[in-house]
């Protein structure tokens, strides 16, 4: 019996110590997404960009902020800001024209941000 408890308050104490780095992790997350809006909406008081490719830059902000290495494709992209593909592919086009955007791949097409949109978005990283 004092085996089994033993192995019981050990595997307690990884499911402790792994929800913690969850909080952290989401409070981190929190605290970059926050200051992700906020840069985005000094954007978009700014005639730099027009606001639909802000709003695109704003979610690939969101996608480097939740793991996306990879970018995100552009049928997921033009789903999600609600476009046709080739509205959305406007909005890709300035956003690389820009250089606040690059291609991970043409085929298919995915996009992340560049350096200088992660630089843009995130200044504090």
């Amino acid at each position: 019996m004092a085996d089994a408890t033993s192995f019981v308050q050990t595997m307690l104490g990884f499911i402790r110590d792994a929800q913690q780095r969850l909080i952290d992790d989401f409070v981190d997350k929190k605290y970059l997404m926050e200051g992700l809006k906020f840069h985005v909406h000094h954007l978009s008081q700014s005639a730099e960009l027009p606001q639909d490719t802000v709003s695109t830059l704003f979610i690939l902000g969101q996608v480097h902020l939740f793991g996306g290495e990879r970018g995100l494709d552009w049928d997921t992209l033009s789903e999600v800001i609600g476009k046709s593909r080739s509205t959305t592919r406007k909005y890709i086009t300035e956003l690389e024209e820009q250089g606040l955007a690059q291609r991970v791949s043409s085929r298919p097409l995915r996009i992340r941000l560049s350096e200088k949109g992660l630089a843009l978005l995130f200044p504090e990283q």
